[in-house]
């Protein structure tokens, strides 16, 4: 009898979730750093080469101006949920053996390539660049989505700070998260090229040691709370309840539904990261309902 009663008024409390429920104002930002999938140099010195396995990723100008390189990166964001918002996004990169102090970019890639096929000449096998190394407009996007000013040897970091409103890494990953078939990551440039421009060699996805990490801050759509019966016996039945931060909770009782006398048992706090909070409350042999509210 008494299990029957406590299936009843778990099922009232999911029922009367929306008495006193109202969405927050504010989210909680999770994080989650990634490593590259995939990273690699072209070289328009060797434009046939491809250095997908080379432990750094190298870009700017050659032996003052010989040559020319750039960098590919990418990273696969299919970990983050389809319908997460994201609110930060910072790139972490290491700068080793050449001594340098100058600023480069970032651009989202256009056109899809692979790490153990690109070339300056080619981004995968069978297929060609719009131009060599990579155009602008049509193989990376005409405007950049990080600048920063880099030094090596040393850490760096890239953070939004876009020109122009199609792009920028923030847009770049919430761009990939929801479709992610045009994740086709960044391409690093030195901002001068010309002939006295510098050169940077970063760790790659191959020295784990200084691999770039994308930092990534996403929020998700508020989750009303459920109840959910864990265990009876013992005199006494326990439930759980998921509860996120920025939101105080109250948990209420009353003996007939057909009345208002809600008697308030408890008031949570928000707490700190999303969690499950179990509570326990004696049995009776009269019917109790239990409801949970938000605000």
């Amino acid at each position: 009898m008494r299990s029957t009663l406590i299936r009843i008024a778990a099922t009232s409390l999911v029922q009367f979730l929306a008495v006193t429920a109202s969405l927050g104002q504010y989210q909680f930002v999770r994080t989650t750093n990634f490593f590259p999938v995939a990273d690699a140099t072209i070289r328009s010195d060797a434009p046939d080469n491809n250095f997908g396995g080379a432990p750094f990723v190298m870009a700017g100008v050659i032996n003052a101006g010989a040559g020319l390189s750039r960098g590919l990166i990418r990273f696969d964001l299919s970990g983050l949920p389809t319908n997460a918002t994201v609110s930060n996004a910072t790139l972490t990169v290491v700068g080793v053996n050449l001594a340098v102090q100058d600023y480069f970019r970032l651009s989202r890639v256009l056109t899809d390539w692979s790490e153990a096929d690109v070339t300056w000449d080619s981004p995968s096998l069978f297929s060609r660049w719009y131009a060599p190394g990579g155009q602008i407009g049509a193989d990376f996007f005409g405007s950049y989505s990080s600048s920063s000013l880099v030094s090596a040897p040393g850490t760096n970091q890239f953070t939004d700070n876009p020109p122009h409103p199609g792009a920028g890494l923030v847009y770049d990953t919430q761009l990939w998260i929801s479709q992610p078939t045009q994740n086709y990551g960044w391409i690093l440039q030195a901002l001068n090229e010309g002939p006295n421009g510098s050169l940077v060699e970063l760790g790659s996805g191959e020295d784990p040691g200084n691999q770039p990490v994308l930092t990534v801050g996403y929020t998700l759509p508020f989750t009303p709370p459920v109840l959910t019966l864990v265990s009876s016996g013992g005199g006494q039945f326990c439930f759980s309840i998921n509860i996120e931060p920025y939101h105080g909770y109250g948990i209420q009782r009353c003996s007939d539904l057909s009345r208002t006398n809600w008697v308030n048992l408890l008031t949570l706090d928000p707490p700190p990261y999303p969690q499950e909070y179990q509570l326990c409350f004696p049995m009776t042999t009269n019917n109790m309902f239990y409801r949970i509210g938000y605000f």
